[in-house]
């Protein structure tokens, strides 16, 4: 079985970091793979550390390599003009890993454990190089992933294990997004986002896309049950770009959504599951 695949690119954090001509590197990154460009942290989960960059601009591509390597450079222009309430917002959303890097923050020469001491940090110019200081957490990406933008539609599937061992994709479910990106909040805020089961494709199509991650499933040597990503193209090509070894477990998952489509109701679906992890490990020993 052949996957589709998006054109992809890997950088490493020492390379980028040893890279005066960050510009240079940007610029060369999207005349190979074009716009848009996806960047990713390989390693999150939930869209953290993911941009689209649309531009052929090199700051914004620049800024979206360093989100995903969780690295922030603070400028001390910038920071001596902003308001003490704009220095608090900037605290915040540094240490909340959903948009920022977490505490504790680690700098050139400093490891800082409280945002208070992260504030006094950034308010002496003395701790500035050429006028910027850069942060980032104890433990950031070794690589970050870049992948050419694939159109189309987004779409998350269950597959689970039969008695016999054989995988069986339930069918998928359609993500209609509020925004382009599905990040964070588009996950977890009611309204956000909506879940369309079975996807809005024709039945040919659905059942190619439950093969697709059967196969995937397959080809992993995933068992029990995994939730496989991926989007169905204008031209009907199915991309799969995201498996999960778990599920969500919010009432509005797609784990349950796709459970109703066959006849189980949650308790029925999750006894299931706990009954075939037993077998599983039973069999391994």
């Amino acid at each position: 079985y052949q996957f589709e695949s998006p054109k992809t690119a890997t950088l490493s954090r020492e390379k980028w970091l040893a890279t005066s001509n960050k510009a240079a590197l940007a610029g060369q990154l999207v005349a190979d793979l074009g716009l848009p460009l996806v960047v990713k942290s390989p390693h999150q989960g939930s869209s953290i550390g993911v941009s689209i960059v649309k531009e052929s601009n090199s700051k914004v591509l620049i800024d979206a390599v360093n989100k995903s390597f969780f690295i922030k450079e603070v400028f001390w222009e910038e920071w001596q003009a902003k308001s003490d309430e704009e220095k608090k917002a900037f605290i915040i959303s540094i240490i909340d890993i959903r948009e920022g890097i977490g505490m504790p923050v680690q700098t050139s020469a400093s490891i800082l454990y409280h945002p208070d001491r992260l504030l006094d940090y950034l308010n002496d110019q003395n701790h500035y190089r050429e006028g910027k200081l850069s942060l980032s957490p104890l433990n950031s990406e070794g690589y970050v992933l870049f992948e050419s933008f694939i159109q189309g539609k987004e779409f998350s599937c269950i597959v689970i294990q039969d008695e016999q061992g054989n995988p069986v994709a339930l069918p998928p479910t359609e993500i209609v997004k509020g925004q382009e990106l599905f990040d964070y909040r588009s996950k977890y805020l009611p309204g956000m986002s909506r879940k369309v089961t079975p996807i809005d494709a024709a039945p040919e199509t659905i059942e190619a896309i439950r093969k697709a991650c059967s196969r995937l499933f397959e080809v992993l040597h995933c068992n029990v049950y995994a939730r496989i990503d991926g989007f169905l193209s204008p031209e009907g090509k199915i991309f799969l770009n995201d498996p999960n070894t778990t599920s969500g477990m919010l009432p509005s998952s797609f784990f349950f959504h796709q459970a109703a489509e066959i006849g189980l109701n949650p308790s029925q679906f999750l006894t299931y599951i706990i009954r075939a992890s037993i077998a599983e490990r039973i069999k391994t020993g």
